[in-house]
């Protein structure tokens, strides 16, 4: 294989690789129908079963951006192509980014979180939240950002000889600021949000009680409690307080100055020159105001029973309490609570985080999971994370005495929630529903900032306020809610006309009644989340409006006043537009000036991406172009080449290419099996061109933040066919979590080859020392430390390996480099390889030691310090630094 081959494509595999781990991190399931306006301000891309909500959701997003631009004191500068996905991604959630293009895909799944944002219309909370980020991150004041993205377009970041250059320089801003912003901006229309959540104000005030608010924890993506959360509630919380002080539109404009830095790092001097005061004093006012506010908030005093990393509801029949907890590393945890004997029991289970239900004496979770290899769906799913049969885009709320469920039709259920009953719409509702043993069911309806507490279709009473959820029912018919104090949210009682607060604690969650005396509280603590039984102490109390400045001030345009394209087929490949210039020059010991530019082309449903590349590496040059296609079950791609100088005299063919084709012929939750088939053609003829076909079958299972799934466990066979050559094998990995942060593990692989060739000529199974390859060859064996390469008739390898995890971290705020997490390692691989005559045995030892680093406060890069031995090779031992960087 010739030298042109060696460097330059590899290069470039390796930028492509990082590229597209950005560019395909979030997608919509394939095989589906979409049409698109092909707007120039806003291009909706809408699944066909959504067809006619399209004119609105255009109308609301042009009022958006209209309001947005007089917000932000800017334009977009380019298109914003917004996605509808279809009714098979019911994920509860969204995503905005300017990355490959100025876009935004808002899902279907906010049935799942009916309490989660205290608001009115999970559409329009999309719509607000992730229009903003796309203001935010699509500033770009400073001039050679502007210009920089004329050339190179969304490239994260490219290079000027050794000078970085930042095309789209707020990428590189914190979380914590981005998702804060935009919960302030998704709260300021009359829709509610999350500061209007009485849970989120709990925890933002125990968070600053208990010291935690520190500009190093606040800026930083970090391992703690409350995990992801704390960038959009404590970030939220901190938007509030500079917009109580400085203003929204001052506090919007930040992002504008953020943008007009060249070198995007220098948080403290934007906020010094933006509102007069850096990064860190803000904090502290931030935290003083926090303080002041929490002075008088209240903890929940009582026997904790259970505690756990994530917030879950409750749920009970009449003998139990039931609900799942976790450590957010490892598998949840069932507990058990019986009413009468008070007795806890803990159960482990592989199951999905969500509120639990029992069925004929089953549990389930109702959660988000993969049902089938083209779509995710809400539902039912046991331990084992299947299905339960009938229960797919159903959001149970309440099991009946009659056996029928209360549910949401979650394909439905996008601006206010579609209760049901067998099929029969009984009308929309603002909250989660729960039933009593007569079989009435108590939800919550929303009128602007009025809440409705309704039995069935009455109203039994109103407050003033977006948050509020239904727990429990007495046999009386008094009914249990949690809503709103001044400084959280607290259980209350609505009684023969009247409201009372049964406990005093301005934490409480969610709340089971144990008997007419005591009640099981979900309370949050600092480091996590209690549960917590609780003697009622009822008082007569009124239930707290939780009012902002801003109220009545900001308001959209008439969102009538736009009339929308009609809309026409949307197909992937014709809607390719340029996306990013990668590029590197330098020049070479020999003089000789290097290049490689890659241009990248994507369509705003990511499904499928096409590139066109060159590089040179000395006198050697080359040329292609490569496409790559998700729209469909079958995943397909290719690359060509074509060599256009080179030095070295090899039997040169002038092109070579690859081609892979993927199909997955099974999905569910943990399970995945696939058929893969790839080519590879060398433009050397005597360098190996494997074509490959393997079927593999996987279980993964990986919660929450943990290092390394708890259970990973593949099996492949494989058959290469390489120039008249063939091989056959297979592969068995297994990777277990047996305690806290410990893993074992084994990895089989062996390798026939029927070659009788020359190994000088490339023939045979290939062994070297890098993990990376510019081709797929299942038969490639890595033995790290043989710092060359071999071939073999046969191979054979077994592995043993031993994992530790630690969670040690420290993290700075004025430093772009923290530690997160690390784990020691020790690993034994003996490989046994059949040469031309004789069969050789090699014993590789290796001790280690990752490191998870957090670069830029938001980018985790694993690095790995390993010292090998292997006394059957002349280097007996080895020292190597591993960066991973397809983070």
């Amino acid at each position: 294989m010739p030298r042109l081959n060696r460097f330059p494509l590899r290069r470039i595999t390796l930028a492509s690789l990082l590229f597209s781990c950005t560019l395909w991190g979030a997608h919509v399931e394939p095989d589906d129908a979409y049409l698109h306006t092909g707007g120039k301000k806003i291009d909706l891309i809408v699944a066909k079963e959504y067809a006619r909500e399209a004119p609105e959701i255009v109308r609301y997003e042009s009022a958006v951006l209209t309001q947005y631009e007089k917000m932000f004191g800017y334009r977009l500068d380019d298109t914003l192509y917004q996605g509808f996905a279809s009714s098979k991604n019911q994920v509860a959630n969204a995503f905005s980014t300017q990355i490959p293009l100025n876009m935004q895909i808002d899902f279907v799944g906010g049935s799942l979180l009916p309490d989660y944002f205290a608001t009115t219309s999970w559409i329009k909370t999309l719509l607000l939240h992730e229009s903003a980020h796309n203001f935010q991150l699509n500033a770009k004041r400073n001039p050679l950002s502007r210009i920089s993205h004329m050339v190179f377009k969304n490239t994260p970041v490219t290079f000027l000889y050794f000078a970085p250059v930042f095309p789209v320089p707020n990428l590189l801003e914190s979380s914590f600021m981005l998702e804060g912003n935009a919960v302030l901006n998704e709260s300021l229309y009359d829709n509610g949000g999350r500061l209007y959540s009485g849970a989120f104000r709990a925890l933002t005030l125990t968070q600053a009680k208990a010291g935690l608010l520190t500009p190093a924890r606040l800026y930083n993506d970090h391992l703690f409690f409350p995990y992801g959360t704390h960038h959009y509630i404590l970030g939220g919380y901190f938007q509030l307080f500079l917009a109580q002080k400085y203003g929204i539109e001052k506090t919007n404009h930040y992002f504008l100055a953020f943008s007009d830095q060249w070198l995007p790092f220098f948080t403290n001097a934007v906020c010094r020159a933006h509102f007069g005061s850096s990064f860190e004093t803000l904090v502290k006012e931030y935290n003083a105001w926090l303080q002041a506010e929490a002075k008088t908030f209240q903890e929940t005093k009582g026997e904790t029973i259970a505690f756990s990393k994530a917030n879950v509801p409750l749920n009970s029949d009449e003998r139990e309490i039931f609900f799942l907890i976790s450590d957010h590393r490892s598998a949840p945890k069932l507990v058990h609570f019986m009413k009468e004997t008070k007795r806890v029991t803990k159960e482990r289970g592989d199951f999905l985080l969500g509120k639990t239900f029992k069925i004929s004496d089953r549990y389930y979770t109702r959660a988000s999971g993969r049902i089938s290899r083209d779509n995710i769906a809400i539902g039912l799913f046991d331990r084992d994370g299947k299905l339960l049969a009938g229960s797919a885009s159903k959001a149970v709320q309440s099991l009946l005495p009659d056996g029928e469920e209360l549910y949401f039709d979650a394909k439905n259920s996008y601006d206010g929630f579609t209760l049901m009953r067998d099929d029969k719409v009984l009308g929309k509702v603002n909250s989660s529903v729960i039933s009593d043993r007569a079989g009435n069911y108590y939800y919550f309806r929303q009128q602007g900032k009025e809440r409705t507490l309704c039995r069935n279709d009455k109203p039994l009473f109103r407050y003033r306020g977006y948050y509020g959820k239904v727990t429990d029912v007495e046999s009386s018919g008094a009914v249990w809610f949690i809503a709103s104090t001044k400084n959280g949210s607290a259980l209350y009682r609505y009684r023969n006309g009247k409201t009372e607060r049964l406990t005093p604690g301005d934490d409480v969650v969610d709340a089971r009644r144990i008997d007419d005396t005591h009640a099981l509280l979900e309370v949050i603590r600092s480091d996590g989340i209690a549960f917590v039984k609780v003697p009622l102490q009822p008082q007569e109390a009124s239930v707290y409006e939780r009012s902002y400045f801003f109220e009545g001030k900001y308001h959209l345009s008439d969102t009538n006043a736009t009339e929308p394209a009609a809309l026409r087929n949307y197909h992937a490949w014709n809607n390719l537009h340029y996306s990013a210039l990668a590029q590197n020059v330098e020049v070479s010991d020999k003089g000789s000036v290097n290049f490689s530019l890659s241009a990248t082309f994507s369509d705003p449903l990511e499904r499928n991406h096409m590139r066109i590349y060159t590089s040179r590496y000395d006198d050697d040059t080359v040329a292609g172009i490569g496409y790559d296609n998700s729209a469909y079950n079958l995943r397909f791609g290719a690359d060509l080449y074509g060599v256009l100088s080179h030095k070295d005299k090899v039997h040169d063919r002038g092109f070579g290419g690859n081609l892979y084709l993927r199909y997955p012929w099974y999905r569910q939750t943990y399970l995945k099996g696939d058929l893969l088939a790839n080519l590879h053609l060398d433009s050397d003829r005597d360098a190996k061109s494997p074509a490959s076909l393997e079927a593999d079958w996987r279980k993964v299972q990986q919660f929450g933040e943990s290092f390394y799934p708890s259970f990973y466990h593949r099996a492949a066979i494989f058959g290469v066919a390489d120039r008249g050559d063939f091989a056959y094998g297979a592969r068995y990995t297994l990777s277990k979590n047996i305690a806290d942060g410990l893993f074992i593990g084994t990895d089989l692989h062996y390798a026939h080859s029927d070659t009788d060739r020359a190994a000088a000529k490339e023939r045979g199974i290939l062994i070297d020392d890098t993990s990376f390859a510019a081709f797929t060859d299942p038969s490639r064996f890595v033995m790290p430390s043989l710092r060359s390469e071999i071939y073999a008739k046969e191979a054979f390898k077994g592995e043993l390996s031993v994992k530790k995890v630690f969670n040690f971290s420290h993290y700075y705020f004025s430093l772009p480099l923290s530690l997160r997490r690390e784990a020691l390692y020790g690993r034994y691989r003996y490989f046994s390889l059949q040469g031309k005559k004789r069969r050789f045995g090699f014993n590789e030892y290796a001790l280690g030691i990752t490191f998870e680093l957090l670069a830029f406060h938001k980018l985790p890069i694993p690095v790995t310090v390993e010292w090998m031995q292997n006394n059957d090779l002349k280097d007996s031992e080895q020292f190597r630094v591993m960066f991973d960087l397809q983070f």
